[in-house]
């Protein structure tokens, strides 16, 4: 009787948002739906990159949506929990310093519900419209009482035309920036309109879409949430099909421990042991096991092999996922995001030590980007200050600066996001750690110059 009841409240949601959507579209007087406009494409989400390859036209001015297909909706008998994904307010149970430090981090915030609070690009007439290279079609962001909102306008031969769908989803932990999801029935699309933290506002969503034109019809894969997610349930040979109310948010303890059911069952019901029963110590494994914790998220988009979230720590990446890691191939020239390890490989501190760990740098349990001072003082537990070949700068000058000489930020030409005005490219943390003598010269003649 319960399973009913939820179903039903969910269909009751799907309805309502529909509703208010469809209300948000047409209510305004003289203002048409989307749909009736002549240059409105639509595809199915397996067919969407195609879409750009053969169909989308050179211009500017269309809208691409999804291909409706009615009557779609996936239910799991899943249960997250029973599965092993216990979310992280039961591990802060009996760890309390560990479950909130974790919660500041990127790992944490790299997905939430769509809220005031978690939504960085503003609300409002000026701040909350994106003007486009296309003086007729621009994007308003707009915050109802019930939630929040993508719409697009679009003037055409003396009408107006508008499309608008929900904020459901936030991903992205903003240190770079925000992507948003929208939900449509219990499919899972992309909204065209993301934000970027070094600009501060809305920009066109990275990837494919193009200034000038609205494009809802991208299907968010089962390897997006793969890394941006601890779980959901996705339908067998579904694209983009899901269990809505199964979706836990954000990074959290299991996709680096494993599965925690049966060590939170154990340990309730035996509280004076102890020793950590039924879990993963990452920091106990072998070094590659270690690492490939990491990257299961950090080292490129790969290819899944087995479906998402089967993958446990501890066991071999490869039997899961395809990834890039060889650290000689031409794609490992360009730092992707999630290509660090790939790129920390190529390194010198890396081949020499046989021990380094990603965890040797970075608390996954603490919120440190940004703190320089903080992993140069790691830099230092192997590498002596004085050793550093630039003259000019006294040890003490320099202690402080080891990641911005020898792990430049670059930019990253994967994650580009079309404007009005060209293109903006993000700066990312390259983990290829080297001499880098040009950067180093400009950090050196930044520090003597104070």
């Amino acid at each position: 009787m319960k399973r009913k009841s939820a179903i039903v409240l969910a269909l009751v949601a799907v309805i309502l948002g529909t509703v208010v959507v469809l209300i948000l579209t047409t209510a305004r007087n003289g203002v048409r739906p989307i749909d009736q406009l002549d240059d409105v494409y639509y595809s199915t989400p397996t067919h969407w990159a195609d879409f750009y390859q053969t169909r989308a036209p050179e211009g500017v001015g269309w809208v691409h949506l999804p291909q409706k297909r009615d009557g779609i909706r996936f239910k799991s008998s899943a249960d997250p929990e029973l599965l092993g994904f216990v979310r992280s307010q039961v591990c802060g149970e009996c760890h309390p310093d560990k479950y909130h430090g974790q919660r500041e981090t990127a790992h944490f915030r790299t997905s939430s519900a769509a809220s005031l609070d978690t939504i960085l690009g503003e609300f409002g007439k000026d701040t909350g419209r994106l003007t486009t290279r296309d003086p007729h079609l621009h994007f308003e962001m707009l915050a109802e009482n019930n939630g929040f909102y993508q719409r697009v306008v679009v003037e055409k031969n003396g009408s107006i035309y508008e499309h608008a769908e929900r904020f459901d989803i936030v991903v992205g932990s903003g240190n770079h920036g925000q992507t948003y999801l929208y939900w449509r029935g219990n499919e899972l699309y992309q909204l065209p309109i993301g934000y970027f933290s070094e600009l501060g506002g809305w920009v066109n969503s990275p990837g494919f879409y193009r200034d000038g034109t609205a494009d809802f019809a991208r299907g968010i894969g089962h390897r997006c949430l793969d890394c941006h997610a601890t779980f959901i349930a996705a339908a067998p040979g579904g694209d983009v099909l899901y269990d809505r109310d199964s979706f836990v948010s954000g990074v959290t303890c299991v996709r680096c421990h494993g599965h925690g059911w049966a060590h939170v069952q154990y340990h309730r019901t035996h509280p004076n042991d102890k020793a950590p029963r039924y879990i993963v110590h990452p920091g106990e494994l072998p070094r590659d096991r270690a690492n490939e914790v990491c990257a299961q998220c950090h080292s490129g988009v790969g290819e899944l092999l087995a479906p998402a979230f089967t993958y446990q720590p501890g066991e071999r990446l490869d039997a899961y996922l395809r990834l890039d890691t060889v650290p000689d191939e031409m794609t490992n020239d360009d730092p992707h995001a999630a290509n660090q390890l790939a790129r920390l490989v190529k390194s010198r501190c890396y081949q020499a030590s046989g021990s380094l760990t990603c965890a040797m740098c970075h608390n996954p349990h603490r919120q440190e980007r940004g703190d320089l001072k903080l992993f140069a003082e790691r830099c230092a537990k192997c590498h002596a200050v004085g050793d550093c070949r630039f003259t000019g700068a006294t040890a003490s000058q320099i202690k402080d600066h080891c990641v911005e000489c020898h792990m430049p930020s670059r930019l990253h030409v994967q994650e580009a996001m079309q404007t009005s005005e060209g293109e903006l490219l993000p700066r990312l943390r390259d983990h290829y750690i080297k001499v880098w003598p040009d950067v180093s010269q400009t950090v050196i003649k930044k520090i003597l110059s104070k």
